[in-house]
């Protein structure tokens, strides 16, 4: 099994994170709060993960609404323009994957 230098991962762990908030950035501001509430850390410390209906209450809409905004912000991500205005992002996380050896 190979051996990973801890601070070459966090480096890498913390390079992803800003590139994923980039990326978050590039949608509107409820897709945003439902993705970051279901799977991005709070600032609290604590993970996401959010249920359905904790977001709902949240944003005093339905758990099916919430997942209907889920996966048209999942869809929107997936959506080849957004793909192209990325694709720095996408070069610079294969360099650091290959620079740490994943």
């Amino acid at each position: 099994m190979k051996e990973y230098n801890f601070l070459q991962i966090s480096n890498w762990t913390i390079d992803a994170r800003r590139c994923f908030r980039f990326i978050m950035l590039t949608l509107e501001p409820r897709y945003e709060s439902v993705l970051s509430m279901r799977y991005m850390e709070s600032g609290t410390g604590s993970t996401g993960g959010k249920s359905l209906d904790y977001i709902g209450k949240e944003l005093g809409v339905s758990r099916e609404r919430v997942r209907q905004i889920e996966m048209k912000a999942l869809r929107r991500l997936r959506n080849k323009a957004v793909l192209k205005t990325l694709s720095g992002i996408k070069s610079e996380v294969c360099s650091l994957e290959r620079k740490v050896g994943f």
